[in-house]
């Protein structure tokens, strides 16, 4: 059964993965959160007479996909460009669903089960191995955008400043260009999966988006702990270096 679900995904036209990503966006993220439905679509330059498919995906018998009319009724007029204008016009809008998606930017497993039918356990059980590091995140890292705004402005912040600082080498320059671009990719994948699909698999679609945060936050870890060691073995130097000199203060008086 599984190996035909995924031959059957693999093959499936790219235009019509793009498409439902495109109506979930809409109908089943967009206009579910909306005061007025009909409003938001004739800002995207559709008939708000296409509200009435809100709150509907892909897979349900009743969504607009199902109809041969809602090709030039809405996908040939309408792409994730005319969402993008939209969320900038309308920036509490934006700032609701960065909300949204942020409230799961640090959970780790997604809300499936691991256990077949015949373990007897319920529905949507999982096993509490190797979870110590998500369950660190999720509880240490509150699922806010001002978390995410704190570790990126952090981030880019210090890798900025000390880019331009005159003592750092050309490695240490490349290697802050690095830990630099990492962040922005950070970013452009966190908005890049809160804009381009619903809401509903956030979790699966952010692995990316996580596995850069994690190796964001292990760089700085480790950056904090090497300043730390060089801090530590400047003050030792500086002691013995003050040893002689204290001894001869000492005899000479």
């Amino acid at each position: 059964m599984k190996p035909e679900v995924s031959d059957d995904y693999s093959q499936t036209p790219e235009g019509e993965i793009r498409k439902t990503a495109l109506y979930h966006t809409v109908f089943y993220e967009m206009l579910v959160d909306s005061p007025n439905p009909r409003a938001d679509l004739e800002a995207l330059g559709v008939s708000g007479d296409l509200a009435r498919f809100a709150g509907t995906n892909t897979y349900m018998p009743n969504s607009g996909i199902t109809y041969p009319w809602f090709q030039a009724a809405f996908f040939d007029k309408v792409s994730l460009r005319h969402v993008l204008q939209f969320y900038l016009t309308h920036p509490s809008r934006f700032w609701q669903r960065i909300k949204k998606s942020a409230s799961q930017g640090f959970i780790l497993k997604a809300n499936l089960g691991h256990y077949d039918k015949e373990s007897g356990l319920p529905p949507f059980s999982q096993g509490m191995r190797f979870r110590l590091w998500s369950d660190f995140r999720q509880r240490a890292l509150p699922g806010s955008p001002w978390t995410l705004l704190i570790i990126w402005g952090g981030s880019l912040v210090a890798s900025t400043l000390l880019y331009f600082r005159r003592q750092a080498s050309a490695k240490e320059r490349l290697g802050l260009m690095a830990f630099g671009t990492l962040n922005v990719m950070a970013v452009v994948a966190f908005l890049t999966c809160t804009l381009g699909d619903s809401l509903y698999d956030l979790v699966r679609h952010l692995f990316a988006f996580h596995a850069m945060i994690d190796l964001s936050l292990l760089i700085g870890i480790v950056w904090l702990v090497e300043v730390g060691v060089r801090a530590a073995r400047e003050r030792n130097r500086d002691i013995v270096a003050d040893r002689p000199m204290a001894a001869a203060q000492a005899s000479s008086s």
